[in-house]
């Protein structure tokens, strides 16, 4: 997970996007079985983050790391490209149900494990139906403007620890935030950093 929290095209993309940035949500993401009762969890049309900041900037990405082979047959992730551009009057809740019909240009993301998808969290999106025998899973990565650091629910920087989190590179260590280091010579630059929790 570290070196995915490292990954160049994740800060490339963000830098690009917002200038500077923090991390909001790291999860794993598992669309069980149909007969597993969490289904009903999963399969609806909805947006993660409506926000659009000034210059039409969004406020949140999805970095989606999928862990298993996304397919038609074990619930692929619908989208529905250009909405996250367009009102549709889907403001993320209530959920609405599953329909195809409800948005006729609506995709499935067909990616093989290892490979990275990345969203515009104004995107409405929906889970699909599993009906294979196994769960599909992704790793959510989810990075914003630093406008919206009132939607972190989590203290990403106590559960990943001090000590591990010294080990991460400088733009890890930011998009955690933590303060950027201000050398004050050559020597300094491969100085430790001390990480202290909050």
């Amino acid at each position: 997970p570290l070196q995915l929290l490292d990954h160049p095209l994740v800060h490339n993309t963000a830098r690009m996007t917002f200038g500077e940035y923090l991390l909001n949500d790291l999860t794993v993401f598992s669309v069980p079985p149909a007969e597993d009762k969490m289904l009903a969890c999963t399969t609806s049309w909805h947006r993660d983050c409506p926000t659009t900041l000034p210059d039409g900037v969004p406020a949140h990405l999805w970095f989606l790391f999928a862990l298993d082979n996304f397919r038609s047959d074990n619930g692929a992730t619908w989208v529905v490209p250009g909405t996250h551009i367009h009102d549709t009057g889907i403001l993320g809740a209530p959920w609405q149900p599953l329909d195809s019909s409800a948005f006729p240009g609506a995709v499935q993301l067909l990616i093989d494990a290892g490979d990275l998808a990345i969203m515009d969290a104004r995107t409405i999106h929906s889970s699909g139906t599993n009906r294979s025998a196994r769960a599909r899973r992704m790793l959510n990565l989810g990075i914003i403007h630093p406008t919206m650091r009132s939607r972190i629910r989590a203290d990403h920087r106590s559960i990943i620890g001090s000590e591990i989190l010294q080990r991460c590179t400088e733009r890890v260590q930011r998009m955690f935030g933590v303060p950027p280091r201000e050398p004050t010579g050559e020597a300094a630059c491969s100085d430790p950093v001390s990480i202290e929790e909050d």
